[in-house]
């Protein structure tokens, strides 16, 4: 939806009000709809790319049997925990 407003030489306040139109309060913030019509103008029309970029830095979870030890002895030690 987004693609075409663009493509239609809507504001990005216009697209905005568009989606909360269709999606009520589930819509995307105007500062999102702004960061999506930008990558839109920028990638040209249809070729917009929707996969995360790589990152830089450690991953957000990490599982090796040190870790599930360590976990699984602080459930051990502490009944108020649940180990499932």
């Amino acid at each position: 939806m987004i693609e075409f407003l663009v493509a239609e030489k809507e504001t990005v306040m216009n697209i905005h009000k568009h989606l909360c139109d269709v999606y009520g309060s589930l819509a995307d913030t105007r500062s999102t709809v702004s960061h999506w019509v930008q990558r839109t103008k920028e990638s040209g029309r249809g070729d917009m790319e929707l996969h995360d970029r790589a990152r830089c830095g450690h991953p957000a979870t990490v599982i090796n049997s040190e870790i599930v030890k360590c976990a699984e002895d602080i459930i051990l030690n502490d009944r108020r925990l649940l180990k499932n």
